[in-house]
């Protein structure tokens, strides 16, 4: 049977949700969020315990002098992860731009014959000029010169091209393609994988008369 593995961070519930989709139709499937969870997603429990270690550490050690002097048991937390994703699963799919290792674990996973999906949600991929979380999330007040602008294109492209590069499918939309240089597969026609909705039959029947 295949087996998946989703990471490295969460956006809006959608990889949290695809894993518990993978599961319920009896697919294995690892999830690991690298990120903080500042918006309080759910959490799969489903984990191993390399991921639980990962998503431990950074949820609790936040400390940018604590983070330092903590970096040898992180790396080598890191390196037993991405050996226990390597060793079990057949199939990754990877949020644009999260990494276990700084982008330089990207290559390795076609290396070692994975099949690698990668997906683009809008803002880690979208052309700055276009692009919200420049403005809202980064909470930039200054004005912006066309130099920064066209640094910050540079950027996003140079992400979509070297993901793109080492993918063998790479899950995007037409809203935010702009850098891709190969066909994309449009989520728009796959699907926004939501929580499980359990109706009741009976509110249903009587509301409906």
């Amino acid at each position: 049977n295949i087996k998946v593995f989703i990471g490295f961070t969460e956006v809006a519930g959608y990889y949290k949700n695809l894993h518990e989709g993978f599961l319920k139709n009896n697919i294995k499937c690892g999830y690991l969020n690298k990120g903080l969870n500042k918006l309080n997603y759910k959490t799969p429990t489903s984990n191993s315990i390399f991921f639980k270690l990962l998503m431990f550490y950074n949820k609790i050690v936040k400390n940018k002098i604590l983070r330092i002097l903590f970096t040898p048991a992180y790396l080598f937390i890191t390196l037993l992860t991405f050996i226990n994703i390597i060793l079990i699963y057949d199939v990754l799919i990877i949020h644009l731009g999260s990494t276990l290792f700084k982008g330089l674990d990207i290559p390795l996973y076609k290396f070692f014959k994975k099949k690698l999906i990668v997906v683009s949600l809008g803002s880690e991929s979208r052309p700055p000029i276009l692009n919200g979380v420049f403005k809202d999330d980064l909470d930039i007040t200054e004005s912006r010169t066309i130099q920064n602008i066209i640094n910050e294109s540079e950027i996003i492209r140079d992400r979509v091209v070297y993901y793109e590069k080492h993918s063998d499918h790479f899950i995007s939309s037409s809203s935010h393609c702009h850098y891709n240089t190969k066909p994309i597969i449009n989520y728009i026609l796959l699907g926004f994988p939501i929580e499980e909705i359990n109706f009741d039959k009976k509110i249903i029947k009587k509301n409906n008369g």
